[in-house]
């Protein structure tokens, strides 16, 4: 999972009793009551030749998750799994990017992450569309942990296991717009794309980098099964929230601060995006 010397010295230690990570439960505002559950596990395998991009914080492998039997008929599915890089030594500011990540997720409500039918208007005064998903599924964020099954664990090998990066789990939506190839967006397309910035921002959510590297690109349409899908008929979401904000985590910020409740910032910077996404859908995309 991680390079070997994040851990040197553990490797017999490591090699009959895997790196464990228990998910940081993070509530949805569309979230159901919480129930008691028991606990389930399940396992990640990544691989460095399985790298999906890398960036300046962070790291992000396509990865099988293999669940429980009582989850999967399969066994393992594919989720994008990203790290904050270095995983080991990686700076307060990578691991921060990474959170809020995880934050933005859970904010997230389920009409930007999952596939509507029907037709809904994005705003009131805008004509209703099919509205496809904005942004991957969110599969959880998790911390490492130092529990072991087999005793207790080495005191230096716990201080450097809580070290390592936390892991955000997502759905795969393809790959960014620029590694399409020779395929050619069309106007619909990227009007398409402009279209999940707005509906992100009417839903009080801005991503604050909104390069065409954050937007990714998938044969659909996923409605069907995905050996019939096909890159003429394209799905596209937004991805990369480590630097995003959310309206209502800036207003509570406000009240804090003593301040009458105000959105002008998050209004000016979802102005600014929506401008932004424009300039390049019109003249590079």
């Amino acid at each position: 999972m991680f390079s070997k010397d994040h851990l040197e010295g553990w490797n017999e230690y490591l090699a009959t009793n895997s790196l464990k990570f228990t998910r940081v439960v993070l509530e949805s505002p569309d979230s159901p009551t919480p129930t008691s559950r028991p606990l389930r596990t399940a396992t990640l395998s990544l691989d460095d030749a399985k790298v999906l991009g890398t960036g300046n914080h962070s790291k992000v492998y396509l990865a099988p998750l293999w669940l429980p039997e009582t989850m999967s008929a399969t066994g393992a599915v594919s989720v994008a799994c990203k790290l904050a890089c270095d995983a080991y030594e990686s700076t307060h500011s990578a691991k921060s990017h990474l959170s809020n990540e995880a934050a933005m997720f859970s904010a997230f409500p389920r009409s930007l992450q999952e596939n509507w039918t029907g037709l809904h208007a994005a705003k009131p005064d805008q004509r209703p569309e099919f509205m496809p998903a904005v942004v991957p599924k969110f599969y959880g964020y998790y911390k490492p942990s130092t529990d072991s099954s087999a005793g207790p664990m080495p005191v230096d090998l716990a201080r450097s296991i809580k070290r390592l990066s936390p892991i955000l789990l997502m759905e795969h939506c393809g790959t960014n717009i620029t590694q399409s190839g020779s395929y050619p967006l069309t106007e619909a397309h990227k009007k398409a794309c402009l279209s999940l910035f707005v509906r992100l921002h009417a839903a009080g959510f801005v991503q604050e980098s909104p390069f065409p590297r954050n937007v990714t690109v998938q044969p659909g349409p996923l409605s069907l099964p995905p050996a019939a899908r096909r890159m003429q008929t394209p799905s596209f979401r937004i991805i990369d929230f480590g630097r995003g904000q959310h309206m209502d985590l800036e207003t509570e910020t406000w009240k804090i601060l003593g301040f009458e409740e105000s959105h002008s910032s998050f209004d000016v910077a979802a102005q600014n995006e929506e401008e932004y996404v424009r300039s390049y859908i019109c003249n590079d995309w």
